[in-house]
């Protein structure tokens, strides 16, 4: 799966289930998915966004969610 095709999932999720709580398995594979492809460029790409789709309440979910995955820190 391309990073385009992640990164439309995962805001797929954040506009029907949400990124939280935390356990919610696919949004932390996509952010480790993502990590192992780009590192944290990707993921701060993917999580800007999330930010302009979806808003910034959405962003902070996804930043606690994706907490401990690479250098990201939620």
């Amino acid at each position: 799966m391309s990073s385009e095709q992640l990164i439309n999932e995962l805001i797929s999720i954040g506009r029907t289930k949400g990124y939280l709580p935390r356990e919610e398995g696919r949004t932390r594979e996509i952010g480790e998915e993502l990590n192992k492809m780009g590192g944290m460029g990707l993921m701060q790409t993917a999580h800007e966004q999330v930010s302009s789709s979806l808003g910034n309440v959405k962003a902070r979910e996804l930043e606690s969610a994706w907490s401990g995955i690479g250098m990201w820190r939620g």
